[in-house]
């Protein structure tokens, strides 16, 4: 408030508070957030212009929100957006472009709509695989995979998780707890391929791995145990 005093609503000068104020009500009210955000992002498109780099995050930043509200479609359109400016700015290998494409097929996935996703994944895991990001190709694969699920494709679903199973056990070690969500959709997989024994040995080693990272009765082992139940 004290800053629109000084400077006036609608000056650029306005818009980095709004943004941080934003941020501050992301963990306690996304509702708030989401409006001073837009009123950030109005402010932004009027003083800098459409297609500025500020622009794009702030519409990443609303994305993320809808996202996690579970609102797939309005995060879509949010990404997507980021996406028409970054691939001005920026260059084709970038990764801060291939966040925001593998975000953009996440919410179209969630969304239900894998056939626009796997797109968007695909350019998200050939950035991040030129550049050697070992853990965010781990995650683009797993995501490509859920995909995959989703067109009823368990083989090449099941490709993609035994890769991003090799590539994080490599990488972390073969007692990385981000392995047990791995086995676990790659359990899944082999259980919709009508390989069961396989599948078993798979939701054998998530609730194993589970169990080494948390205490008895953690939520991270009741998906491991419903799956072999």
């Amino acid at each position: 408030d004290c800053t629109e005093v000084l400077y006036g609503d609608d000056s650029e000068k306005v818009a980095p508070v709004l943004y941080e104020l934003a941020e501050l009500k992301e963990a306690t009210n996304q509702s708030e957030a989401l409006a001073l955000f837009g009123k950030c992002l109005d402010i932004q498109k009027r003083k800098l212009g459409q297609t500025h780099p500020e622009v794009a995050n702030t519409l990443q930043k609303m994305g993320s929100i809808h996202a996690s509200k579970e609102n797939f479609h309005k995060a879509y359109d949010c990404f997507a957006g980021a996406v028409d400016i970054q691939q001005i700015i920026f260059s084709e290998s970038d990764p801060r472009l291939a966040e925001t494409y593998h975000m953009l097929g996440s919410a179209a996935r969630k969304g239900g709509d894998p056939e626009r996703a796997l797109p968007f994944l695909l350019e998200a895991f050939a950035i991040r695989d030129e550049n050697g990001y070992q853990r965010q190709i781990c995650d683009t694969l797993q995501e490509i995979g859920h995909v995959h699920r989703q067109l009823k494709d368990p083989t090449a679903a099941i490709s993609c998780y035994t890769e991003s199973i090799k590539i994080l056990s490599e990488a972390y070690g073969d007692k990385d707890e981000r392995l047990g969500d791995m086995y676990l959709s790659l359990g899944h997989a082999k259980r919709d391929n009508e390989l069961t024994t396989e599948a078993v040995k798979s939701y054998v080693k998530a609730l194993n791995i589970q169990k080494d990272a948390h205490a008895s009765g953690h939520p991270k082992l009741a998906a491991p145990l419903r799956s072999l139940g």
